[in-house]
């Protein structure tokens, strides 16, 4: 039998953020309208005592936070950016004496002024890519072009063979060098990205990786989007995740063979990669500049960022956004 008194429900009802007590089995014993609002429960607040929590809550996150915490393998939980009917929350979870509790606090306005701040200095950084990229490509190139012409003119002067050979050495090392500035200037914007859309930038990306003997490494890929769906924000992001899990499966992993899967579906973008590699510990894996790059790119665009490995199993990365279509 569901007990509560009316002096507790009536406080309740005051607080001006969500509350929601429940039992060990998970059942209600009172909440106040900020909670139904927050939670976006249809039903009525005065139905809600009684009913199985989770009956209500919808997110999975939210759902093995609070299992975990009814079967003591935690005291508390606090899960931020929980996005709920078109609102974002944070949603904290304790151990009362007899019963639980949880809390539920509106965080849109500034998930939002945060998300916009962050896209905005994201967004600098790209300008100041392809700003360097385009002085890489306008001056270094055609200079080291230029030297290129001089040392050929000098080995048309040169009769010694020695100093052939050594003109020889220095223009194959201005052809490498060329080369890597060609690449350094194209991975800091590619132009198949600009010009023919992110599928193009990601197939162009495997292919080069595909086609460099030495890194032994396959790139496998799948790219199924609507054309015209997503807008060059989203496109400029998603590469650039995409850039980051292929670099660090390379540097890190000792795959052999990496699968890309790109598709839209009920108004969503997913984005999976996966590997063959040693794989890790994802609970002990220390939050590096590479993923927290790509944590927060995904924060600014709404959406939700997962991994899954183990050791010897390969790394599993999938990323999910929700998108307004272009118009």
């Amino acid at each position: 039998m569901i007990q509560d008194t009316d002096a507790l429900r009536d406080l309740i009802a005051g607080i001006p953020f969500g509350v929601i007590t429940f039992t060990t089995d998970g059942q209600i014993l009172n909440a106040n309208k900020q909670a139904r609002k927050l939670l976006n429960i249809k039903s009525d607040i005065d139905q809600l005592t009684g009913l199985d929590l989770f009956g209500i809550i919808k997110s999975d996150r939210v759902r093995k936070s609070i299992k975990r915490l009814l079967d003591n393998k935690r005291k508390g939980f606090n899960l931020q950016r929980i996005h709920v009917g078109g609102r974002y929350v944070n949603i904290r979870g304790k151990k009362l004496k007899d019963n639980f509790l949880i809390t539920i606090i509106d965080t849109t306005e500034n998930v939002e002024s945060q998300d916009t701040a962050t896209l905005n200095l994201i967004l600098g950084q790209e300008r100041e890519r392809t700003r360097m990229s385009k002085e890489i490509h306008d001056g270094v190139g055609p200079m080291m072009s230029t030297i290129k012409l001089q040392v050929d003119a000098l080995y048309g002067l040169a009769t010694n063979e020695k100093v052939k050979s050594k003109l020889d050495s220095i223009n194959q090392m201005i052809i490498d060098t060329s080369r890597d500035i060609r690449q350094i200037s194209h991975d800091l914007m590619p132009s198949s990205l600009k010009d023919f859309g992110l599928v193009t930038a990601i197939e162009n990306m495997a292919k080069r990786i595909n086609e460099h003997n030495s890194m032994n490494i396959t790139i496998f890929y799948q790219l199924k989007i609507e054309e015209g769906i997503l807008d060059h924000v989203i496109e400029l992001n998603i590469f650039r995740i995409v850039q980051e899990v292929i670099n660090n499966a390379i540097k890190y992993s000792e795959c052999t063979e990496i699968h890309i899967q790109l598709r839209t579906y009920d108004d969503k973008l997913q984005l999976t990669i996966e590997d063959n590699g040693k794989g890790m510990n994802i609970e002990e894996v220390e939050s590096g500049m590479g993923l927290q790059n790509i944590a927060t790119r995904v924060k600014t665009l709404h959406g939700i960022f997962e991994m899954e490995s183990s050791p010897g199993n390969g790394l599993l990365s999938q990323i999910i956004i929700p998108l307004k279509t272009k118009k």
